[in-house]
């Protein structure tokens, strides 16, 4: 490759070059020594010592405008939503069950404890699937396009 502006081949980088040679991090551990001199009269200066542990980072603006685009997030939650339509519906034909069915009888209950829990377990479902339904294809697409500006930036 050669420089269209001034010809040269010597000084020809890659995007991803240039962003990695404008990042530098460092870091420094070391003993540390201190005195602590009080205001009081009397009092003696005492001296600490204990250790040290530096971090730090920096970037060139070069390096940050030629940065790598951001992957985009997958869909989040749909265990969460999962389990709030499950909840919500458990909760909506528990109201139901005791209104059509008022008496306290064992055979109620049991019928009763395998609606509530034949209901999380089938709407739990239901609201994971609805929620991939929505969310998934967006996703994907946002990662293909990811895909394609990666491709480019290498």
């Amino acid at each position: 490759m050669i420089c269209p502006r001034c010809g040269r081949d010597d000084q020809i980088f890659k995007v991803k070059g240039i962003y990695e040679r404008g990042l530098s991090i460092g870091s420094y551990s070391g003993i540390t020594k201190g005195v602590n001199i009080s205001v009081k009269a009397g009092d003696e200066p005492h001296v600490f010592v204990g250790s040290t542990t530096l971090y730090g980072e920096s970037q060139t603006l070069l390096s940050q405008r030629l940065s790598p685009p951001d992957k985009p997030k997958s869909p989040g939650g749909p265990c969460c939503i999962g389990c709030v339509w499950s909840l919500l519906s458990s909760l909506i034909m528990s109201f139901l069950f005791l209104i059509i069915f008022p008496e306290n009888g064992e055979e109620n209950m049991t019928i009763f404890l395998i609606l509530i829990y034949g209901s999380l377990i089938f709407f739990g479902f239901v609201g994971v699937y609805l929620f991939f339904k929505k969310y998934k294809p967006k996703y994907t697409r946002q990662l293909e396009i990811w895909n394609k500006q990666m491709e480019i930036w290498e």
